[in-house]
């Protein structure tokens, strides 16, 4: 086995805890045994030796200095590419795009391979980039309790920065005496399992898919209500996933808290999904993604070392 490690920015962890907790499971699995999950404010201070896969996740590191012998595997989980019908991309999403790109592009210099959390973004990191790229399948582990409906403390599970586009639809959710789940400082899988209902609403106008609070909402046995979404029903459930229309998300909402034994079953059958479907599946693809990314540290090291060859005897 190859000696591993997952480095995660202290910042980022909150916000992906389970995630980061499937991954780092996954890695001692098929990868190291001894992988150790780092939780750092820079990768400089990682406690990891050279000779090392090192999975990286977070936006805010630093550059850093490579260390011998290390491939280095950073999992992007932003959107950096505006994808599908190109009107339905506002300009502030344009922007915050920009931005990310950006920070992916300057990234690029120090990681070896790139992992890609949105499967038809990956299509085009593929193409558009020159470091070697892979999808990688967002998952959680196996939430083994189901909480009754009628006993979670919130009726919606809304976390996250509000915006103004998002304020107007938690507004809409409050006027109709819906409760909400705290936004804020509170993992989202927990607010999902604490909810009987999973709000999927984009900060700005766009249409790409934020799979992380889909995952966290469908393990903890709670249906998402989201609206339009890239690629929403070639990944999940239609029957736990439901979209509508931006502006009839509260009453969506409203009409299906009132079907208590439907909802209660619908709950049921998420978490079912989850554990039974989503999750063998997100399993099985990590273990092919493993062997890809040997592959290709493999022949990054060989590569790297033929580069030094050459400049040794000045070719």
């Amino acid at each position: 086995m190859s000696q591993a490690a997952l480095v995660v920015h202290t910042y980022s962890y909150p916000y992906i805890k389970n995630v980061a907790r499937f991954i780092h499971e996954t890695i001692k699995t098929f990868l190291d045994d001894n992988a150790a999950l780092l939780i750092c404010e820079t990768v400089d201070a990682a406690p990891f030796d050279e000779n090392t896969l090192v999975f990286v996740i977070g936006e805010k590191f630093a550059p850093f200095e490579r260390r011998a012998g290390c491939t280095y595997i950073y999992l992007n989980f932003s959107v950096v590419t505006v994808l599908g019908r190109s009107w339905e991309t506002g300009l502030k999403a344009r922007r915050a795009i920009r931005t990310k790109r950006q920070m992916l592009t300057d990234r690029l210099p120090t990681v070896d391979i790139v992992l890609d959390y949105f499967p038809p973004q990956t299509r085009v990191l593929q193409r558009d980039l020159n470091t070697p790229v892979l999808g990688f399948t967002v998952a959680t582990p196996k939430r083994t309790t189901f909480t009754p409906m009628k006993d979670r403390a919130y009726d919606v599970c809304f976390v996250g920065g509000l915006s103004q586009r998002r304020q107007v639809i938690c507004d809409g959710i409050a006027a109709r005496k819906m409760s909400l789940s705290p936004s804020h400082d509170i993992d989202i899988e927990d607010a999902a399992a604490a909810s009987r209902v999973c709000l999927n609403v984009h900060s700005v106008k766009s249409h790409h898919l934020e799979i992380p609070r889909f995952v966290a909402a469908l393990a903890s046995g709670t249906p998402v209500v989201s609206e339009p979404s890239l690629g929403i029903h070639d990944i999940f459930d239609p029957h736990t996933a439901i979209e509508c229309p931006y502006e009839r998300l509260p009453q969506t909402i409203e009409r299906l808290l009132a079907k208590h034994d439907a909802l209660e079953a619908l709950g049921r059958d998420a978490q079912d999904w989850h554990a039974k479907t989503y999750l063998p599946r997100a399993q099985s693809h990590w273990k092919n993604l493993i062997e890809n990314v040997l592959e290709l540290a493999d022949a990054t090291s060989r590569n790297r070392k033929a580069a030094t060859e050459r400049g040794a005897i000045g070719v």
